[in-house]
């Protein structure tokens, strides 16, 4: 498991993607199995990853293992890259 608190969330998924963990093609509002993606709102850091359910540097994490990632809301004005 990589470690993803500091990053853009499109950063953290691609880390996820490229340590073998399979990235759904969408990740809505809410989640999308078995990733889901927690808003927190914030007025800095927008997008930004500040916590992650599975500790960082985990060994062998079970396949369809839920993963959690607290994210900095955006703004309304702000798009996604």
């Amino acid at each position: 498991m990589p470690y993803l608190v500091g990053q853009l969330l499109w950063q953290a998924l691609q880390d996820l993607q490229d340590a073998g963990i399979l990235v759904p093609a969408k990740i809505g509002y809410f989640g999308t199995y078995p990733i889901t993606v927690d808003w927190l709102g914030s007025d800095t850091d927008h997008g930004v990853v500040q916590s992650q359910s599975i500790a960082p540097y985990t060994p062998n994490v079970p396949v369809n293992t839920p993963i959690t990632l607290t994210v900095n809301d955006y703004v309304p004005a702000v798009a996604f890259p």
